[in-house]
């Protein structure tokens, strides 16, 4: 056991190093998310498919001594869409890395990491590749803070295709 703490120990001991314990003030960036918040928008799951209702709900606190925001998220599809989709995604401040970032895992099995990077301090975005129905599949989000709300905006690139907006809506 003092093998795996010599780590942490020396990291507190040392006169230049941060506390991994109190969380970097970077982490303040997603303390908005917190709280619960009901939304709604459209979505389309390819770009010639016309777009559908949505409606969902998130809870976010911070866990884990601050360093972290926990996002729970369950969005209902309509009814073409068998069972909701439920996802929780971790969002924080990477200390080793410097860069902000998100973890999300959901119920169809998909796990993604995603560095996100800070337009500016209400607008924050990110990208990820997958695999998916077997083609490559580009995601871009954007999500933009306003007083008492937040919008966010999906765009995809299936395969070679033009990029279409796949989510759009505000909590």
């Amino acid at each position: 056991i003092l093998l795996c703490l010599l780590p942490v120990l020396v990291s507190i001991g040392g006169a230049q190093q941060e506390n991994p314990f109190v969380p970097s003030p970077k982490q303040k960036s997603f303390s908005r998310l917190a709280g619960i918040w009901e939304g709604s928008g459209t979505w389309r799951h390819a770009s010639a498919m016309p777009a559908q209702k949505w409606s969902g709900c998130t809870t976010a606190k911070s866990v884990l001594g601050g360093h972290f925001i926990d996002e729970d998220l369950v969005i209902d599809l309509g009814p073409t869409v068998p069972g909701p989709l439920r996802m929780r995604t971790f969002y924080g401040w990477e200390r080793e890395t410097q860069r902000y970032i998100a973890a999300e895992i959901n119920n169809s099995g998909e796990v993604h990491y995603r560095p996100i990077h800070w337009e500016d301090e209400d607008t924050m975005t990110w990208s990820s590749s997958l695999v998916r129905e077997g083609k490559l599949t580009t995601e871009h989000w954007t999500l933009t803070f306003g007083k008492d709300s937040y919008r966010i905006q999906g765009i995809q690139i299936v395969g070679n295709s033009k990029p279409f907006v796949h989510v759009e809506g505000s909590f």
